[in-house]
């Protein structure tokens, strides 16, 4: 059964129906796209979060533009199962512009011209899909909602306008028999002012119709009266007819009957994100909210692939050749029809229609089950056979060597002591000089995962002992090789770690920072930005820090001899006293989010008690294919998170400051150095005319790029090349 925006809220009662008594739900999608970047491409060896965040990244870009929902219900009288599918268009529309409703969205061109080719229909799509908003949409939607009705202060300068506009209706009320009265305003605001005051005065007895340059303001009549309804109050109107097919995803979730789909990972993320809530970043937290929605999940991809008596008989997995096979013996029972009410699908095969889809996933389903269980004819399926048992919530993964995801429990992951993480060794390395550097290791794999970084497959289980100790040494160490000849030698320098100390590295390193731009709701108000670091990390002391920069100041006193004045010149002073400074907290704090946001090779964070440094590759998204340096040696206590609101005005006080300490170097600065002697050059924007040459402008310059560090650009400073042209040094 089609269903459409203009008869979704009638089939409503009749799909609530058909899930509450039904055995189980069979679901299906289909998408504006699934990705086709490095980004979405599956590797063998990805983690289990690393294959989430792929996925999950396609379902926030792509749409779900028809979903498909099957019912099956076992009728003991004609001892089969009863089939009642609804395909479902669906299509975001934007709503009124206060709702804030008005997403974008990826398309992939071979997506859409595939289901071009299956007739799929993009005019109906759009004009006849039906709507959706996700419960977080809908909580943004509300809280703006809400602040419509919140009154505007109104200022001294304004109010003699509104005073004098609120006289003249009430005038107009008692003397006039005019229907109306026509207000002047010079702009919206006010116009927007008076909407407020006749609002908050005369309720629903006026009405007030704006129009460029004025307002009109009239009586309401009697029906007016009754059928009159504030703006809050259409809006939210508005916004319940929007929810719309949610309420569908609401009724499966509630209703708790098993869900059934085909290779459904993406099709399980698709529905979380678009219809119940935006994704989360973790996949331990979306495996805990699934499994609260949908306590039973089963993949008919999954069985054909661990069930052995299923296994024996299933060649090609793809959804139309596993509905093919099951037509055949020994998949000759139960039987299933389709509901009388509910044609089309009976004598026609409709593949990539989501309704058809989720039909044939379920009849796969329950001849793949039947066969497991050695179900006997004319019975009911058990769902809570033990072999089915083994199948629940276990998603199937294509493409990796982890047979698939455990939604309600642990994922059993695969030996992969073979595999080692070679990384930090130079760009100019190639596959070639990987194979001969590890060659004693007989027959290697190399996989790329970045300019520095690859996984080195070892093949002979019997040299896979022998890795770690050999080369995880410093270059100039000696040690034999496995055949017992001369010492190893590094022809280049790099590290290596075990698959799995990396994997637990890449799991750390992703706490490191948790902006949550999920959470950064659109009404407004500022996400917090939190700044973790793992415990178990080593922290270096502030005073250790003072020390070390100490000492490097008297060993350059020391190097330029006693005729150098032995205090150092202002610009070298200052940005040595800012590293450790009152605003070292703040603006350190914001040089390591800037840092972590931009990818950044390395970052420093300082707090009132302890200072923090690491060298990591930080993962900004899933795709990012290697961590290269050896491990965190950052602080385990951080300084209180701020809000990003709270990061960007301590930032704008530090470089204030940063401008008035550069100010005030240069008026007192004389008797500093013998640069001081030198003439200073005014600024370009000096309002002084006058010209005066002089190369402290390089140290002021220094001074700026070095403290634009520290207040956290996240890019180091660039040399930038001087030119010579008399006695001026031109930056």
């Amino acid at each position: 059964m089609e269903v459409l925006r203009n008869n979704f809220e009638a089939l409503l009662p009749s799909i609530e129906e058909a899930v509450a008594e039904s055995d189980f739900v069979a679901i299906d999608t289909e998408l504006t796209g699934i990705g086709t970047d490095k980004v979405y491409e599956m590797d063998m060896l990805d983690t289990m979060q690393q294959r989430y965040d792929k996925i999950a990244f396609s379902a926030k870009n792509f749409l779900t533009i028809q979903f498909g929902i099957c019912t099956f219900k076992w009728d003991d009288t004609a001892k089969s199962y009863i089939v009642k599918p609804f395909n479902c268009f669906i299509f975001p529309r934007s709503g009124t512009r206060q709702l804030g409703l008005d997403r974008q969205f990826l398309a992939q061109a071979g997506s859409l011209e595939f289901l071009l080719g299956n007739q799929f229909d993009f005019n109906k799509w759009i004009s006849q899909g039906v709507p959706y908003v996700n419960h977080d949409e809908e909580a943004a939607a509300r809280i703006r909602i809400g602040r419509l009705n919140g009154d505007i202060p109104i200022e001294e300068k304004n109010r003699e306008f509104v005073d004098t506009a609120i006289k003249d209706i009430a005038h107009w009320l008692q003397n006039s028999p005019d229907p109306s009265i026509t207000i002047k305003c010079p702009s919206s605001f006010h116009r927007r002012l008076i909407h407020q005051e006749v609002r908050k005065q005369w309720l629903s007895a006026l009405k007030t119709e704006g129009k460029f340059g004025q307002i009109t303001v009239r009586k309401m009549t009697v029906e007016e009266r009754k059928n009159d309804k504030s703006r809050e109050a259409e809006l939210s109107e508005e916004l319940e007819q929007l929810i719309g097919f949610r309420k569908v995803i609401d009724i499966l979730a509630h209703a708790k009957k098993p869900i059934v789909g085909h290779n459904m990972m993406l099709d399980l993320l698709q529905t979380y994100h678009q219809f119940h809530s935006w994704l989360p970043q973790e996949l331990s937290t979306f495996k805990k909210n699934v499994h609260r929605l949908f306590p039973q999940i089963f993949d008919t991809k999954y069985l054909c692939h661990s069930i052995p008596s299923i296994q024996a008989h299933i060649l090609n997995s793809g959804l139309s050749e596993v509905l093919n096979r099951v037509s055949m013996s020994p998949f000759t029972h139960p039987l299933i029809k389709i509901h009388p009410d509910f044609g089309g699908y009976v004598d026609e095969d409709r593949y990539h229609e989501a309704g058809y889809d989720a039909y044939a996933t379920g009849v796969v389903f329950l001849r793949l089950a039947a066969q497991a269980v050695q179900l006997p004819e004319d019975s009911r399926l058990d769902f809570d056979h033990s072999i089915l048992q083994t199948a629940l919530n276990k998603l199937h993964l294509m493409r990796s060597d982890m047979s698939h995801l455990n939604i309600a429990g642990d994922d059993e992951l695969p030996d992969r002591k073979h595999i080692f993480h070679i990384f930090d060794f130079p760009k100019e390395v190639s596959t070639k000089d990987l194979q001969s550097q590890f060659g004693s290791l007989g027959s290697v794999s190399i996989k790329w995962l970045s300019d520095t970084s690859v996984y080195l497959i070892v093949k002979d289980d019997e040299k896979v002992k022998d890795v770690m100790e050999l080369f995880n040494r410093e270059p100039q160490s000696a040690s034999k090789d496995i055949n017992g000849g001369d010492a190893l030698s590094r022809k280049f320098d790099f590290k290596i770690e075990p698959f799995e100390q990396y994997e637990r590295r890449l799991s750390g390193i992703r706490s490191v920072v948790d902006v949550g731009q999920d959470d950064i709701a659109d009404n407004g108000a500022e996400g917090d930005v939190s700044l973790i670091v793992p415990s178990g990390a080593t922290t270096t002391s502030t005073s250790s820090t003072e020390d070390r920069d100490e000492a490097r100041l008297q060993k350059r006193k020391k190097s330029q001899g006693p005729s150098i004045g032995l205090e150092e010149s202002p610009p070298r002073k200052r940005k040595r006293d800012s590293l450790h400074s009152g605003h070292r907290e703040t603006a350190t704090q914001t040089a390591l989010t800037r840092h972590v946001l931009r990818g950044s090779r390395s970052f420093s964070v300082a707090s009132s008690s302890q200072s923090y440094r690491t060298s990591e590759h930080v993962p900004l998204t899933p795709e990012a294919q290697a961590i290269s340096d050896d491990g965190l040696s950052a602080a385990a206590a951080m300084p209180t998170p701020l809000t990003a609101r709270e990061l960007k005005k301590h930032r704008k006080e530090a470089k204030r400051k940063t401008r008035h300490e550069r100010q005030h170097g240069k008026e007192h600065g004389a008797g500093h150095s013998e640069q001081s002697s030198r003439p200073k050059r005014k600024r370009a924007n000096s309002y002084d005319d006058s010209t005066v040459e002089g190369d402290n402008t390089r140290a002021n310059r220094r001074e700026h790029h070095s403290t634009r560090d520290i207040l956290g650009d996240g890019r180091p400073s660039k040399k930038r090349g001087s030119k010579d042209t008399g006695s001026c040094t031109i930056m």
